[in-house]
């Protein structure tokens, strides 16, 4: 991380203000992205799926992805895997929770 003490992004999940950069779509229509921390410049992978026949089945992690390399879509689940710290993002709390466990939900 570059920057600020005060950001909270490595407890909290990464907050509010980020650029994103759209890495494309895996072969299961999974959404990656790389985003970056306004506040301390820290990298995050984002991977954002739903199953559309299915109400609330959308799912959304970000993992720190540190001074790692962004990877081709299709990795983005392998890499996530290995990711710390990781958060998915609950919908009824509105906020990111930590998700450190080997097994990521649908993935």
């Amino acid at each position: 991380m570059t920057g600020e003490s005060n950001c909270k992004c490595l407890t909290d999940g990464p907050q509010r203000d980020w650029s994103t950069e759209d890495l494309g779509e895996t072969k299961s229509y999974g959404e990656v992205c790389l985003r970056t921390c306004s506040i301390c410049g820290s990298r995050w992978l984002s991977y954002f799926y739903e199953h559309e026949a299915f109400t609330a089945s959308d799912r959304s992690y970000i993992g720190y992805l540190g001074s790692l390399s962004a990877p081709n879509p299709d990795d983005a689940i392998a890499l996530m895997r290995m990711l710390e710290p990781r958060f998915i993002w609950d919908k009824k709390k509105v906020r990111w929770v930590k998700n450190s466990g080997a097994v990521i939900d649908g993935l």
